[in-house]
């Protein structure tokens, strides 16, 4: 995913993959913090 973007070629898939991953991080951020305002 990282070489087509280095070489300027973006694909749908590069894009899609990017944004999952960065959407997990941020769910399993804020999933930690409920938990943590919850004890």
């Amino acid at each position: 995913h990282y070489i087509g973007i280095t070489k300027g070629i973006i694909s749908l898939a590069d894009i899609l993959f990017f944004f999952s991953f960065i959407a997990l991080w941020l769910y399993l951020g804020a999933w930690v913090i409920e938990r943590k305002k919850a004890s």
